[in-house]
């Protein structure tokens, strides 16, 4: 899965996106102001199991250990 982090209104991400999916990649784009209100990261720590980081976004509970890929976008409009 590739983690796109951006501002919901970046046109660059918005013509990436699209393209990314037609070559069959799993692309979450994530805008940080997101946070708290409509999304939420959790970590389970639990002793001899793995960590399970989790992100709950737009009704959706994400592994995030399905990252393999981030794009960290910090647009200048």
């Amino acid at each position: 899965m590739i983690l796109i982090v951006s501002t919901a209104a970046d046109d660059h991400v918005a013509s990436v996106v699209p393209l990314l999916r037609k070559r069959g990649a799993s692309v979450l784009w994530l805008d940080l102001a997101e946070l708290p209100a409509r999304a939420a990261l959790a970590v389970t720590i639990e002793p001899r199991r793995d960590t399970r980081p989790m992100l709950h976004v737009r009704g959706t509970d994400v592994d995030l250990r399905a990252v393999t890929a981030a794009w960290i976008r910090h647009p200048q409009h």
